[in-house]
């Protein structure tokens, strides 16, 4: 492992962070007065986690961070992306949305989080319930309108879910109401 270096990077030479972790730069921009230039994800656990960084491979302002880029022996990225959620991988274009009465928009995808029930489909714009591939549905942009077939919406919220967030929300709501 050594120190970051930009052009080899943009070779497509593997990268890691500064803990050994395998690293996969998906774009480098150019664009004037992005501060996060460098986008891609780090492999956590098998999963893919987004992540962007400064042009010199740091994670913030100050190097030091685990999470800082760095140039990678072969053998240490050794991990390869897997596919999340029934075929969406990293950076995959989706529709999202949170009901099924809401409009549908695009984002890119990140991850799929099976904790954070019910927003579980992690985007670089927002967490959302609902995710569908892009691919086949552009139609839908805008809309409110239902996929159908295999494109069904994923993870609608569920009169039981809806109670499970109605609990939580008032146990929240009670415990502050008692700090006050």
């Amino acid at each position: 492992m050594r120190e970051f270096d930009l052009e080899e990077a943009k070779a497509g030479k593997p990268v890691c962070t500064r803990d050994g972790r395998a690293a996969i730069i998906e774009m480098i921009s150019d664009a004037p007065g992005l501060v996060y230039p460098i986008i891609g994800w780090v492999i956590i656990d098998g999963r893919e986690i987004c992540r962007s960084w400064l042009i010199d491979g740091n994670y913030y302002s100050v190097a030091g961070n685990k999470n800082d880029l760095f140039m990678a022996d072969e053998e240490i990225v050794s991990d390869t992306p897997k596919e999340l959620n029934k075929g969406m991988k990293a950076f995959d274009r989706v529709l999202v949305r949170d009901e099924d009465d809401k409009l549908w928009f695009t984002d890119i995808y990140t991850a799929y989080f099976d904790w954070s029930a019910p927003f579980v489909h992690k985007c670089i714009g927002n967490t959302w319930v609902q995710c569908i591939p892009y691919e086949g549905n552009e139609h839908l942009l805008g809309t409110t309108g239902s996929p159908t077939g295999s494109q069904k919406s994923i993870n609608p919220i569920t009169e039981e879910t809806e109670g499970k967030l109605c609990d939580a929300l008032t146990k929240l709501i009670r415990s502050h109401k008692n700090n006050i």
